[in-house]
């Protein structure tokens, strides 16, 4: 330090410096000094540090014990004395050094319990549709179908009103005579059935309260539609079956069917009279008639009347004419 300061008091004055330059120097060298002041003292303190790290570093390599010397000398610099003592293993235990640096790492341990399952977490958004795939490749042939040429497609039943047999085109299932509820009672059914003529009964009891079925006559009199030899008599039924053709229908006021369909048979719509207590459906009777074999007598249970057209209550008058019993065909496809 004093080297320093009569080194540049030399160099002022060799320089010829005067009055007011001097003082600007002699100003700077005080800051000077102050600065190296400043540093002298960093230096110590990191000198006391370097020792208690040598010292940790040795008690942790040797297993020794560091005294750091309290003498410092000098303004300079620090004089560093370190003092190394070795304890014997019967020797006085002495104060605990200070804490070591981590030792390495241990190998990992062995796998914890299982922890309780978690609560469920909330649904996630729809993800987007994909594209739309390419078609697959075509499966085998299927079996072969039944030949709808040889296959019976289904039929139906119907009734032949009037007659005790069906037509060419159809399969007789049974025949009997024409039933239906008295015409002067208001009770009982109003549709007529075709009843079979040999009837087969299971319980012997006799059913006192009941409705009565009874046979059905023409009452065609002499109006020259059906022959005067029907009028009073029963009449008969049949019951046929049409194979292959599923569609029935049964069309008033025609006596043909449209194409494509097959007509079973044609006759005259026919019911009970308009002012009996009974009332009945309305039936298509076959054109020629057959009636019950032995029943002539008038007794009047059920009847057959043919209908008409009312014009002055509404009916379309013309094409119809109130005058004409109506017709009918039954048609089946």
């Amino acid at each position: 330090m004093v080297a320093l300061k009569l080194f540049l008091l030399l160099f002022m004055l060799s320089a010829g410096c005067h009055g007011n330059t001097l003082n600007s120097l002699d100003n700077r060298m005080l800051e000077l000094e102050d600065q190296l002041k400043v540093h002298e003292e960093n230096w110590n303190k990191a000198s006391a540090q370097l020792v208690l790290l040598e010292n940790s570093l040795d008690t942790y390599l040797h297993g020794v014990s560091a005294h750091p010397s309290n003498e410092l000398s000098g303004s300079e610099g620090v004089d560093i004395n370190i003092n190394l003592s070795r304890e014997s293993k019967s020797g006085a235990t002495g104060s605990p050094g200070p804490q070591g640096l981590p030792g390495p790492q241990g190998p990992p341990g062995s796998q914890g319990p299982t922890g309780l399952q978690g609560s469920q977490g909330l649904p996630g958004e729809d993800g987007k549709s994909g594209a739309v795939g390419e078609p697959g490749a075509a499966g085998p042939p299927g079996t072969p179908g039944i030949n709808a040429t040889s296959a019976e497609n289904g039929g139906v039943v119907y009734t032949r009103w009037g007659r005790t047999t069906c037509g060419d085109n159809s399969t007789l299932l049974y025949n009997g005579y024409t039933g239906n509820g008295r015409h002067d009672q208001p009770g009982g059914g109003v549709n007529y059935l075709c009843m079979p003529h040999s009837p087969e009964y299971n319980s012997p009891g006799t059913a006192s309260a009941s409705a009565f079925i009874a046979g059905v006559e023409y009452e065609t009199e002499s109006y020259g539609v059906f022959p005067s030899s029907t009028d009073d008599k029963d009449a008969s039924c049949a019951r046929c079956y049409t194979g292959n053709r599923p569609a029935l229908m049964m069309i008033p006021a025609k006596r043909t069917c449209p194409d494509d369909w097959t007509t079973e048979y044609e006759g005259y719509i026919m019911t009970d009279y308009f002012n009996r207590n009974h009332q009945t459906t309305f039936e298509c009777v076959d054109a020629e008639p057959e009636h019950e074999a032995g029943e002539s007598a008038n007794r009047h249970g059920g009847h057959f009347y043919f209908t008409r057209s009312e014009c002055s209550k509404g009916s379309y008058c013309p094409p119809y004419d109130e005058n004409k019993a109506i017709t009918c065909v039954v048609c089946t496809k």
